[in-house]
């Protein structure tokens, strides 16, 4: 629509192809910054295009399916099978997390979380999350909460679709894990509720 909207034209058909590897030659070769970085960048601000083009990069490196959205769903899945976490219903269209297709509950993501939270690289994972207050996706928001710089959260939102989780460090300086996920007409306006609710897990 918004290809027509802007005078574009399409005809004809559209027809996708993976083409294997020939006699190739590399023409320039680039190395990246590290993964960590990356990540981090991808985390503190929400920048879904680079996210969608490293999971794509994840397949290519660590699968052997077709480097293609499509192919997202079938590695996720497997990747949660290999690390016994449930995985019934689970499904992912793209590295983004941006669809209305996409399906992952509270429960998936708390044992996922826990799970990040126990692995030698939580450190890295944890400091690309925005801080309540201070940086990223929350520089604006927590300003004057009592858990102001004591939490790491990620935020995803979504029209009808608002969603905040990650680590809450509580006054009594015990780690917790946070998630509010809401579906509905009302999600919006859901701020207040997610940082009184956060405020209440911080005491």
């Amino acid at each position: 629509k918004t290809w027509n909207a802007n005078g574009g034209e399409f005809n004809g058909n559209l027809d996708i192809t993976y083409i294997q590897d020939t006699d190739w030659k590399i023409l320039y070769v680039y190395n990246s910054k590290p993964l960590s970085e990356i990540v981090r960048d991808i985390n503190k601000y929400s920048l879904n295009l680079m996210a969608r083009n490293t999971m794509l990069t994840i397949l290519a490196k660590d699968s052997d399916l077709l480097v293609l959205e499509s192919s997202v769903n079938k590695y996720v899945n497997s990747w949660f099978k290999k690390n016994n976490l449930p995985h019934d219903g689970l499904f992912i269209e793209n590295g983004a997390g941006l669809s209305r297709d996409s399906v992952l509950n509270s429960e998936q993501l708390l044992l996922l979380m826990e799970k990040l939270y126990h692995d030698p690289l939580m450190p890295e994972m944890l400091s690309s999350f925005p801080i309540s207050g201070v940086d990223g996706t929350l520089k604006r928001r927590m300003n004057y909460s009592s858990f102001k710089k004591s939490a790491h959260f990620k935020t995803g939102s979504m029209k009808n679709v608002n969603a905040i989780a990650g680590f809450l460090l509580d006054k009594n300086k015990e780690m917790k894990i946070f998630i509010f996920i809401m579906n509905d007409l009302a999600a919006k306006d859901s701020h207040r509720l997610q940082e009184a609710l956060i405020a209440q897990a911080f005491k």
